[in-house]
């Protein structure tokens, strides 16, 4: 990308007034009822090996607020102001207001400084790229059918959608989900997540202590080495890419990758997949004898005396991000069944809007 010239513009940080950094470009997102939420970009040669980071200011009680951030690749970190050489495959992210979805209708509008060079606004969701120049705006609406994540009466994040400057050449690999947002996946390098962000990946490590009810607990990672296998989970029939990076090997990661087509011939274990099967994505056992494609993982089992289950339980074993779930003394436990994630806590079941189920 071309040099981008930097003019100075006082920013509020998240702990001071009185810190200066240089801007390029201001997306001011408005509602229907005319909230506010402002997120600033900027870019430049001397931002690529030291990036610059503006705190995120979550969103207040008011049913009316908005909120719009951008969120690095690597971290996944949330911020009001965001800048680094280039601003390439830069995910943002707004959170929709309480309001009826009769008023979720939105408008970006484009403040660009003085010899900024043109940015780009890629809305993934309606195909559409907008120049990002100054006094122009692009305007969208939220829906239950446009984006999933959308619950009316809610603070919706509304991830997968917008990009800045998207360029899918620097993707190394990349990743579909199934009607659930299941997905397994291997790779022959070294990934990480790159866009568009909201996608969970997760190692496993089996308790085979009962063999009748074998349980894989799974634990989010953030970068997947080469040959590894995770199973992952994010929104339903969206595809995901990955970018080059460094990782370190998974510890206690019993998910095996298949970096080629394996034949199931060779494996002396019994093997699990995730699968849908009448709607229902779970690991179930694979006693088929089609290879299993390449870019996809599996978990073996070995083979007792009794024949194998046909399913294998998986728990996600962590509590961060759950909201609205009672708080007590006992020890919480997410699992997964036909197809969703629940939260146990001692003798009560909740789903992920802190409901009890059972």
């Amino acid at each position: 990308m071309k040099k981008i010239f930097l003019s100075i513009l006082t920013l509020m940080s998240a702990v001071t007034m009185s810190a200066q950094i240089t801007a390029d470009v201001t997306l001011r997102l408005e509602s229907e009822s005319h909230s506010v939420s402002e997120l600033l970009l900027f870019a430049g040669p001397d931002l690529a090996a030291s990036p610059e980071r503006g705190g995120f200011f979550a969103t207040q009680s008011n049913p009316e607020d908005i909120n719009i951030y951008a969120v690095d690749p690597a971290t996944n970190g949330k911020y009001a102001s965001y800048g680094n050489g280039t601003l390439v495959n830069i995910p943002v992210e707004i959170i929709t207001s309480k309001e009826a979805a009769a008023k979720q209708n939105y408008t970006i509008k484009f403040e660009v400084y003085e010899d900024a060079e043109v940015l780009k606004l890629k809305d993934l969701v309606t195909g559409e790229e907008k120049d990002i120049v100054n006094g122009g705006s692009y305007n969208f609406t939220v829906t239950e059918e446009n984006a999933p994540s959308y619950q009316e009466g809610t603070y919706s994040v509304i991830s997968n959608r917008f990009v800045i400057n998207y360029d899918n050449t620097v993707f190394v690999t990349d990743v579909t989900t199934n009607e659930d947002g299941w997905a397994s996946f291997a790779y022959t390098e070294d990934v990480r997540l790159a866009s568009p962000m909201g996608l969970r990946i997760y190692k496993g490590s089996l308790d085979n202590s009962n063999p009748d009810a074998p349980v894989i607990n799974l634990t989010q990672v953030t970068a997947i080495p080469a040959g590894a296998g995770v199973f992952v989970k994010g929104e339903p029939l969206t595809t995901y890419h990955f970018s080059a990076t460094t990782a370190g090997a998974l510890s206690n990661n019993d998910i095996v990758g298949c970096t080629a087509d394996t034949d199931p011939a060779g494996i002396s274990d019994a093997i699990y997949t995730l699968r849908n099967v009448g709607g229902v994505t779970a690991l179930y056992h694979y006693e088929g004898t089609a290879a299993i494609p390449a870019g996809k993982a599996y978990l073996p089992i070995p083979v007792g005396s009794n024949p194998a289950p046909q399913r294998v339980r998986m728990v996600i074993n962590e509590t961060q991000g759950v909201e609205n779930v009672v708080v007590e003394d006992v020890k919480a436990e997410k699992f997964v069944e036909n197809g969703q994630i629940f939260i146990k806590r001692g003798e009560a079941v909740y789903n992920m809007q802190g409901q009890i189920v059972k």
